[in-house]
């Protein structure tokens, strides 16, 4: 799956192909390197079946990536019987072709039994009941497509219809999405929290778009800088992140309070699980194109 937001620069389209027994490696791999879902396809050989992996990456971190996909097939081809290369192919996407493809693929979507995101540029015939979240994603990740926004989401929307929530910090807020789906479920002190400015920017505007800047906060201060704790938690970011800010994240969390995670396979629940330490309320998965993505509940003792 590609990247769910549009960019003011290109994206590189990397295929890999390599024996369908080594294709679950590489798509984890994938995965945890870019926080986003792959394309398999699979192609008849005379040795058997092989599958072309494709994935996106942002070109602005191109060499970092490349490098690191670049070991890991090095490490794949070492321990596997096969002698043949894995054939690779690069190509670029221009920003023009990839923002206009993006937006006439983003329309009104249903999370959950009352959340509605819908772009901007969208029109919806909402029930009495739902709450709609506008979207104008700018640069920013979170539209409410990918499977782990909308598993988060659903798992904040169940959390607060057992409890009551006062106060809720969104890591890696992006476009603010969860934030102000968390305020308009009736969180009163929402905190919204990303390093990256143009995320920041996106979800300041998305949250005065949806009239809920008088309960969300959206700061742009390293996580490590945050103070205090919260009822409800939520990380949606990837396998490394959590597990390298996974004390700190711990930390956050009040006693009794709710940390929700996400942006993982469900092969990576175990390490993600130790990491964190906290009993577990809830696993759920959901099955995308090319791999299960996984949001974990914890409760703090």
């Amino acid at each position: 799956m590609k990247p769910d937001q549009p960019t003011t620069h290109s994206w590189i389209e990397l295929s890999v192909t390599v024996p369908e027994e080594l294709s679950d490696l590489l798509v984890e791999e994938a995965v945890s390197i870019t926080g986003r879902g792959v394309i398999c396809q699979d192609l008849p050989c005379p040795t058997g079946t092989e599958t072309r992996i494709t994935m996106y990456l942002d070109q602005a971190r191109e060499r970092e990536w490349m490098e690191v996909i670049a070991a890991f097939l090095q490490g794949l081809h070492a321990e596997s019987p096969f002698r043949r290369p894995f054939p690779v192919e690069k190509n670029m996407i221009p920003h023009e072709n990839w923002a206009e493809a993006w937006k006439t693929s983003f329309k009104p979507i249903r999370i959950g039994d009352r959340f509605v995101v819908r772009p901007s540029w969208e029109t919806y015939s909402s029930r009495p009941s739902d709450l709609i979240i506008e979207i104008d994603p700018g640069q920013a990740f979170g539209t409410g497509t990918h499977a782990t926004t909308s598993l988060v989401m659903e798992g904040l929307e169940g959390l607060v219809g057992k409890r009551s929530v006062r106060s809720l910090l969104d890591i890696g807020t992006g476009t603010g999405i969860l934030a102000i789906g968390a305020a308009l479920l009736g969180i009163p002190r929402v905190t919204g929290l990303d390093i990256d400015p143009v995320a920041v920017a996106t979800a300041q505007e998305n949250t005065a778009r949806n009239r809920v800047d008088g309960k969300v906060t959206v700061i742009g201060l390293p996580l490590e800088e945050i103070n205090g704790t919260f009822d409800a938690v939520l990380a949606n970011l990837d396998r490394g992140t959590l597990l390298s800010l996974s004390d700190k994240i711990r930390s956050l969390i009040a006693p009794g309070g709710t940390l929700i995670v996400s942006g993982i396979l469900d092969t990576q629940v175990d390490a993600v699980q130790n990491a964190i330490g906290l009993s577990v309320l809830e696993i759920r998965s959901r099955q995308d194109a090319s791999c299960t993505w996984a949001a974990v509940t914890f409760e703090a003792g």
